[in-house]
């Protein structure tokens, strides 16, 4: 199926609870001694929704937005952009050195303890060009620069994440980037399973509740 390029709506995922997983195969010894085997070379992210409102917010309102999003997406059918609360800023970075031919460079947040970083790469930048679930325009977040210097002389692909000069930058000079980013994610069921709690539904004061609807990191090519 295809790619929503919309912003999943953040009051909802305030409260969810998720981040990155690894696949790793355990084999354990007689002796108890392990053998570990890293099945993936890259993170995939996973969250659990739960239909908690803040105060002063209407409980009943979280619940039919969030319907109107499961079904526009047709549940697991479509990806769409999720802003992680916990993990949406790239701080300018390196993300490339130029050597005078390369015109095209990836947007890639580094994560980095000691003398060991990982790299995930960004193909969802936050840009004027995408929009928010009511059609809103979001903020441009992103800024280039070549050798320090801000610059605008590029084109940049916002769901990709690719970064395109129309000339290659001068040999040795740095690229660097900074951004705010969405994750991109699908549902991971085909079921919505909203609960009418006791409330007052004719007097339109409802209140709905939800728990455990996960949400799965989705990989671009």
């Amino acid at each position: 199926m295809s790619f929503y390029e919309v912003e999943f709506p953040r009051q909802i995922t305030f409260k969810s609870v998720g981040g990155p997983t690894w696949k790793t195969t355990v084999n354990t010894g007689l002796s108890g001694a392990e053998q570990r085997n890293s099945n993936w070379s890259i993170t995939r992210n996973k969250y659990t929704v739960n239909l908690i409102t803040p105060t002063g917010q209407q409980p009943a309102s979280y619940a039919q937005l969030l319907l109107a999003f499961f079904n526009v997406v047709r549940g697991k059918g479509d990806a769409f952009r999720l802003y992680d609360w916990n993990d949406n800023t790239m701080s300018p970075v390196t993300i490339g050195i130029a050597n005078g031919t390369t015109t095209v460079f990836q947007l890639a947040k580094p994560y980095t303890i000691g003398s060991r970083t990982y790299s995930r790469v960004i193909t969802k930048p936050i840009t004027s060009a995408i929009t928010d679930y009511q059609g809103n325009a979001l903020p441009n977040t992103v800024q280039v620069f070549d050798n320090s210097v801000l610059t605008t002389a590029y084109t940049l692909d916002p769901t990709t994440g690719l970064i395109t000069f129309p000339t290659a930058p001068l040999t040795g000079h740095i690229i660097s980037a900074g951004c705010q980013f969405h994750i991109p994610v699908r549902f991971d069921s085909d079921e919505l399973p909203l609960t009418a709690e006791e409330s007052d539904f004719i007097d339109g004061t409802g209140v709905n509740s939800l728990s455990q609807l996960a949400l799965i990191e989705v990989r671009i090519p």
